[in-house]
């Protein structure tokens, strides 16, 4: 048999399955009514969960149809690079403490990802 799937389906059952063990996760750890609490006292949360939730949803949607229509090394590329700049804006607004080796890991990443993706 063969099932006509599609990678909206994968990415809905991906985020069902995603939602049930996150919430039995928070079940199990007793974070549940900790957070329900936090939600009944702050109401004004809602509509800041909803927009992440919403923001997660276009995000996941936006990297199903880049791979789709350019290809899993474009992506690659486009999330690394994302990455990286990043980290690299994140050192520069708030001064963290970047060593030599961390800066040499990074180019060398940069690098191995930018021929790996020229490859192809």
């Amino acid at each position: 048999q063969k099932l006509n799937l599609q990678p909206g389906h994968m990415l809905l059952g991906m985020e069902i399955f995603s939602g049930v063990l996150a919430w039995t996760m928070t079940l199990a750890s007793g974070e549940l009514l900790a957070a329900t609490r936090f939600m009944v006292a702050q109401p004004n949360i809602l509509l800041f969960l909803g927009i992440f939730a919403l923001t997660a949803a276009v995000g996941s949607l936006a990297c199903v149809l880049t791979v789709r229509l350019f290809g899993p090394a474009v992506f690659t590329l486009i999330m690394t690079s994302r990455a990286i700049l990043s980290l690299l804006f994140s050192v520069l607004l708030f001064q963290h403490a970047v060593d030599t080796v961390d800066c040499i890991s990074l180019v060398a990443v940069s690098i191995i990802t930018l021929m790996s993706s020229a490859r192809r």
